[in-house]
């Protein structure tokens, strides 16, 4: 029974091989399919541009060359397995960062993208990256441990750990840069890499926004906040860059919901150029870190530990949205409350202050490391 169930509500969803249909039910999400403007992107662009500090020898870039060889004649799972992992360089990641490969997203109605069509019974397929790049969830949480902090934060939980929950699940939290890889044949149709990113990336942003928006920070999410997303394959690899922009209450495609999503294009190389394997280790080096660790997480985590304080009733919690309303979801309870503030504080100066020691010493591992990697390379 339960297993019907399931494979019911799997027909429910348009799959990504219906472009078409696809693109219309992103459309309907407030989700737009074609480019437009970044008004940050070119500071943000000179904010990133420094040195990479690992620099790829001589060596490296024939095994680069080489995987591409193989990537023209084979699929997509190849690919994946070779010059996807070069340039993640995930070694290098640290205690920051962390990445999974296809894990299928666990939405459930409170996670959804609003939408206009509410009769439309048809839904999205689950996004299932490639590849996502998260931060690891116990950096987020200065008391991380047997899952207290992290249900302390109710349905604010699945919008950080999108995944699910199980334990393995849990250990990631706001994806932020996804990839889609392709094998053969990839070049001359990319519609689909890119309508899975689009996907991806805008549920992303929705997370980040009801995150945010119940700390009380929804003007720093449409000013500060970006996420990434590529499109890989042997011939080409571009990078977008994804935003929020602000609708007019009058256009609002589901009450309150103030929230539409565009991308500009960010960067595009073609792997077969010369030192391409430094070209692209650098772009990504660039988002994640210099981005991601640098800009996007300190502004996370100020808006864990306001919503932690929220939760045990510390400060005044900002008025609840709508949109949560209208799917039975209320705000905590003077009980909830209660209860929460039977554990313990996790947002006390004492936690605070051992997590900014160790996120001061964890961020700046990943550069040393490279740092090191490159002088032994050139010995």
């Amino acid at each position: 029974m339960a297993s019907s169930t399931a494979s019911k509500r799997e027909r429910d969803r348009i799959s990504i091989k219906n472009h078409p249909k696809f693109r219309k039910l992103l459309v309907e999400r407030n989700i737009n399919t074609a480019p437009s403007p970044d008004p940050g992107r070119d500071r943000l662009k000179k904010e990133l541009n420094n040195d990479h500090p690992y620099k790829p020898t001589k060596d490296a870039e024939r095994l680069w060359r080489a995987d591409l060889e193989k990537c023209k004649k084979c699929n997509e799972a190849v690919y994946q397995r070779t010059t996807m992992m070069s340039f993640l360089n995930r070694h290098n990641l640290g205690a920051v960062l962390d990445y999974a490969c296809e894990e299928t997203w666990q939405n459930d109605p409170g996670s959804s993208l609003p939408r206009s069509n509410v009769a439309e019974q048809k839904k999205l397929s689950k996004p299932k990256p490639d590849l996502a790049v998260t931060f690891t969830t116990e950096l987020l949480l200065p008391d991380y441990e047997d899952r207290l902090a992290l249900e302390r934060l109710g349905f604010l939980q699945t919008h950080m750990c999108p995944e699910g929950r199980e334990d393995s699940q849990i250990e990631r939290a706001f994806h932020f840069f996804f990839v889609e890889a392709k094998g053969k044949g990839a070049s001359r149709d990319p519609k689909e890499a890119q309508l899975q990113n689009l996907n991806s990336a805008s549920l992303a942003l929705h997370n980040i926004y009801c995150f945010m928006r119940e700390a009380g920070e929804e003007a720093r999410f449409f000013e500060q906040v970006r996420v990434f997303s590529a499109t890989a394959a042997y011939d080409h690899f571009s990078v977008r860059i994804h935003r929020p922009d602000r609708v007019n209450d009058l256009k609002t495609i589901y009450q309150d919901y103030p929230v539409k999503f565009s991308f500009d294009n960010w960067e595009s190389i073609n792997p077969g150029d010369a030192y391409s394997s430094a070209k692209t280790t650098k772009i990504v080096y660039h988002i994640l870190f210099d981005y991601g660790v640098n800009k996007l997480l300190p502004l996370l985590r100020d808006c864990t530990r306001k919503l932690l304080k929220i939760k045990l009733g510390q400060i005044s919690p900002p008025r609840f949205h709508t949109y949560y309303n209208s799917l039975g979801l209320r705000a905590g309870t003077a009980q909830q409350t209660q209860q929460a503030g039977n554990g313990t504080n996790i947002s006390g100066s004492q936690g605070k202050r051992t997590a900014d020691q160790s996120f001061a010493s964890i961020a700046s591992e990943p550069r040393k490391r490279l740092q090191r990697m490159s002088v032994m390379s050139s010995q």
